[in-house]
């Protein structure tokens, strides 16, 4: 009697664990697609790095000598730049806020 009963037993704690294990499959894929779209957005605020680059280099080879012209340029440009800090800003957050997110789930198990 009681070997059955251990058997059953084993049984259903093989069940319980295959299924953790199906869903922390899915949960890991999900947070690996989630981590990489935000590598991304991440990334491309790096895209500041160029951009200073070629305004310092349009002043240093333009000495300036349409400043109206190179003002327009330098506005424009600093506009993206501070639309990517933006960006960078909030992708940053979003990070943070997930993962006091998690660590709360974590301290509440």
């Amino acid at each position: 009697m009681q070997c059955t009963d251990n058997k059953n037993s084993e049984d259903s704690l093989v069940k319980v664990f295959s299924e953790e294990i199906d869903l922390n499959k899915s949960e890991i894929s999900k947070t690996l697609v989630d981590e990489s779209e935000q590598k991304e957005i991440v990334d491309s605020a790096y895209d500041i790095v160029p951009l200073v680059d070629s305004l310092l280099e349009e002043l240093v080879v333009e000495r300036v000598i349409n400043l109206k012209l190179f003002q327009r340029r330098f506005f424009l440009k600093m506009n993206k730049i501070t639309e990517q800090l933006d960006t960078l800003e909030i992708s940053i957050n979003q990070m943070l806020a997930e993962s006091r997110e998690k660590e709360d789930l974590i301290v509440h198990k």
